[in-house]
Parts: structure tokens; sequence; C-alpha cells
């Protein structure tokens, strides 16, 4: 089994679980928003285009499908979509360390 059907099979459980009848519900609200230019460059030292020609090895992208706390002071940590074309161009993935700061700006309502 690859790790990715281990996230999705752990994806799906978790799914299920929070579906279940009796799951506790929490209330999600959007606290803030980030932003990373597209044309944002990693730290992982790739060179070259990808097959497709165009996109840069080295390129960010779009990062963020999956991103979680790590428990410890402002870290996360984030993983990229699946590349270009639709998963369809060879990609390397990723893990990306990130410092994210949150300040309540006001009290909730």
């Amino acid at each position: 089994m690859t790790l990715f059907h281990r996230r999705s099979l752990a994806a799906l459980s978790l799914a299920a679980s929070l579906a279940a009848p009796g799951a506790v519900r929490a209330e999600v609200a959007l606290i803030g928003i980030g932003v990373i230019p597209g044309t944002a460059r990693d730290q992982s030292g790739l060179s070259g285009l990808l097959e497709d020609g165009v996109t840069p090895g080295d390129l960010i992208g779009g990062f963020g499908s999956a991103v979680t706390y790590s428990g410890s002071g402002k870290r996360y940590y984030a993983t990229p979509d699946r590349g270009p074309a639709d998963g369809t161009t060879s990609y390397k993935d990723r893990l990306y360390t990130l410092e994210i700061e949150v300040t309540r700006l006001a009290p909730n309502a």
C-alpha cells in the first residue's frame, strides 16, 4: 500500500467517524488569509523543468492539500497539491514547514 493510499484511507476513516451518529461537531470559521506569490520557489534544490517543459521543479505551486498543526509553537506542516496538469506530470512530492502566527484581533461574537 502506498503512502497516498494510507493517507486516503486515514482521511476516509476520519470522515466516516465525523459523520457517525452522535459524533461531536466543531464549528469551523475563517480567521485569516495568507498569500504566497504563484512564482514562489521552495528550497528543495530541484532544478530544471518538469516534463511539461514549463513548470520549474522547485515551484511551490498549490500547497495546502493537507495542512496540520505540529503541536509546537507556530509550526505547521503542509503538502502540495498533486502537481501541474491534474497529476499527469511527474512531480516530486515534498513536505513544507510553515511558521504561522495567528493573532486574535477581536473577541468572539
